[in-house]
């Protein structure tokens, strides 16, 4: 994921739950900043309701598009994570990520 996108405008939108909240604690919770996080969120529901009903076409899962921003603050911990090591364990298996994005195996 950061390899192959490492900034783009899908990373500012997903992780726009996250950037709300720094904004809200570096502004020491202005009302700008809760305003902000306030339309950030909608927004992000709103989405994902929109996405689900109209795209998919799953109706019955527009009930949990409130979870959206929750998941969006699970995907940037992720993300971060992510930032801290260049191997992962796949299907029982570990890789080493190398900088053109590539996976190679790490044996033993």
């Amino acid at each position: 994921y950061r390899t192959v996108r490492p900034v783009s405008l899908g990373i500012i939108v997903t992780h726009g739950p996250f950037w709300a909240l720094v904004h809200l604690l570096a502004t020491r919770f202005s009302p700008a900043a809760f305003a902000m996080l306030a339309i950030v969120v909608a927004a992000r529901i709103g989405m994902a309701a929109l996405t689900l009903d109209r795209v998919l076409g799953l109706r019955e899962l527009v009930r949990d598009a409130w979870l959206t921003p929750i998941k969006d603050l699970m995907m940037t911990g992720i993300w971060f994570a992510s930032l801290a090591s260049n191997k992962v364990t796949w299907a029982g298996r570990r890789f080493e990520i190398l900088r053109n994005g590539a996976m190679r195996e790490v044996k033993g």
